[in-house]
């Protein structure tokens, strides 16, 4: 197809698409991208990515799995999906391997213009925040819940330590899970019984009951334990007048 009938496509597709709601959007782009694929698209202007670390399928940097798998984004105001993505929880960049004739080009996309995506089912988003910033975090969270006075996040980040392993040097990456929740506009880590409370004052019993009966859920999901004690509170907050988002 000649670059003069993809632009003509290009330029008919954005006229239909933007007349559409967003609920009716994707089934548009996913054929535009079938059709002239990304070469017209800011995917392009991406940094060309290189793993200079020595890992394995069961030891890497990266979030769900060491494979591309298929995600969407919402990059430079824009949605585009079914990509083959990985998240670097490294360096907190997400990556995307270019289809057809430039699978071998890996791109690092641009942080600044990458604005939510979704991975292995779970939705991720960019904040840049001072009052999250200040607890000395910033860039993807995955978005767990969002509640009428309470919103639940949780930062994925992996560190890196070196072994050696038969006079080789071997990168071996931990990973680690940040609970932060938002409450009047104000991010919180709560990794605690503590922080909850200093978070919740007025709030000790329920705090109390779920740290009391379900220990077992604590120790073997700690994520789902406060999920549910979040959204314990934010129901809480929901039936009287003093809670603010």
């Amino acid at each position: 197809m000649s670059k003069f009938i993809k632009f003509f496509i290009f330029l008919l597709f954005f006229q239909i698409v933007h007349s559409q709601s967003d609920s009716y959007s994707k089934p548009y782009y996913l054929a535009f991208d079938s059709i002239v694929g990304h070469d017209y698209t800011p995917l392009y202007n991406g940094v060309r990515f290189i793993d200079s670390y020595r890992t394995s399928k069961t030891n890497h940097r990266y979030f769900a799995s060491y494979d591309f798998i298929k995600g969407d984004i919402f990059f430079d105001n824009q949605p585009f999906y079914n990509l083959n993505l990985k998240y670097d929880l490294y360096k907190d960049v997400l990556i995307n391997q270019l289809e057809g004739d430039k699978s071998f080009f890996v791109l690092e996309l641009n942080t600044s213009k990458l604005a939510s995506f979704t991975l292995d089912e779970r939705h991720f988003v960019n904040i840049f925040n001072d009052s999250l910033s200040q607890l000395g975090i910033n860039g993807f969270l995955e978005e767990k819940y969002t509640g009428n006075h309470i919103s639940f996040y949780v930062k994925h980040t992996k560190d890196k330590k070196e072994r050696i392993n038969r006079k080789q040097v071997v990168h071996v990456f931990n990973l680690k899970k940040i609970y932060v929740l938002k409450f009047r506009n104000i991010f919180f880590i709560v990794g605690s019984k503590r922080d909850f409370k200093n978070v919740f004052p007025n709030d000790m019993k329920t705090i109390n009951y779920f740290y009391k009966n379900y220990k077992i859920l604590l120790k073997t999901d700690p994520t789902t334990f406060t999920e549910n004690l979040i959204k314990a509170l934010d129901s809480k907050l929901s039936q009287t007048t003093s809670g603010i988002k």
